[in-house]
């Protein structure tokens, strides 16, 4: 990263990355990149008490780059004094064992979700699933996947010999300093809207109202932001997107899929935007009172 204030440039590096594997699994701490013009490799540091955890190049540790949960958790209460407030406020309601179940089961439905979406992917059945999470499933097999349509064979990226399918990839903005693993890219089964997009899939135990879907859409948006310059430097490898898809699976059975595209968009890049200055800028902060 060029400094703490991050540049808007179309000259800005970025880069597609896996996880390497280490003993035969996935080793999350430590990516390589399968396409664009940054570091090979790059390894997770641990957090400091000036700095959050961020990946770097480990033949560069000038180079940083943070995670969109770190910016956000770092900017919201800041932005968004209200929040924690908001949450306490429910943990009070609803009771803190409940609170804590509810948030497992919201953890253990994404799971369920993206791996019957990987499945689906690749034209697998999407498989069994506990009898308490078939809501989700059913969410997602009758109310999103009609939605999308699944092309043959998958988009994807082939580098080294190898086909990575355009799903759970980590997109990288170094100049701007952050990162973000996407879920999907995929084209709509929707005639008025043609063309593909970036789909964020999300499962909730409660139906959600547009105003409470802010923060995903910000964070699709982010991704959106990185896709853009990757296709402007890399354009016969990775298709354009006309947008981005906001996917939730309820726990009712019950889902839906929200398109986001053109002047629609540009609320959303404009707090993302807003989300990254104060994050860098609380970094500045946090170097100059412990100097």
């Amino acid at each position: 990263m060029a400094s703490f204030f991050p540049c808007i440039s179309t000259q800005r590096q970025v880069g597609v990355y896996v996880p390497t594997y280490q003993f035969g699994k996935r080793n999350q701490f430590e990516l390589q990149k399968i396409l664009g013009d940054g570091p090979d490799r790059l390894v997770c540091q641990q957090a400091t008490a000036q700095i959050p955890a961020h990946f770097t190049d480990p033949t560069d540790l000038s180079v940083c780059v943070f995670g969109f949960t770190t910016v956000k958790n770092r900017v919201k209460p800041i932005l968004d004094p209200t929040s924690e407030e908001k949450l306490r406020e429910w943990e009070l309601r609803v009771g803190r064992e409940e609170a804590e179940r509810i948030r497992t089961e919201a953890v253990a439905a994404g799971k369920l979700l993206h791996r019957m979406l990987e499945r689906w992917l690749l034209g697998k059945p999407l498989g069994p699933c506990p009898i308490d999470q078939q809501p989700y499933k059913d969410a997602l097999a009758t109310a999103i996947l009609p939605y999308l349509h699944r092309g043959i064979p998958p988009l994807g990226i082939t580098t080294n010999g190898r086909f990575y399918p355009l799903s759970e990839l980590t997109l990288v903005d170094f100049d701007r300093g952050y990162f973000g693993r996407f879920d999907l890219v995929v084209e709509l089964a929707v005639p008025s809207l043609s063309g593909y997009v970036l789909l964020e899939l999300k499962g909730s135990r409660k139906e959600k109202e547009l105003d409470h879907l802010t923060d995903t859409i910000i964070q699709v948006v982010a991704y959106l932001e990185i896709w853009e310059l990757l296709v402007q430097k890399f354009p016969d490898q990775v298709p354009s997107l006309v947008g981005v898809v906001i996917a939730y699976a309820y726990g009712t059975g019950r889902g839906d899929v929200i398109p986001i595209t053109g002047d629609d968009l540009q609320p959303y890049r404009k707090e993302w935007r807003l989300w990254l200055d104060t994050f860098f800028e609380l970094l500045v902060l946090a170097f100059d009172s412990a100097a």
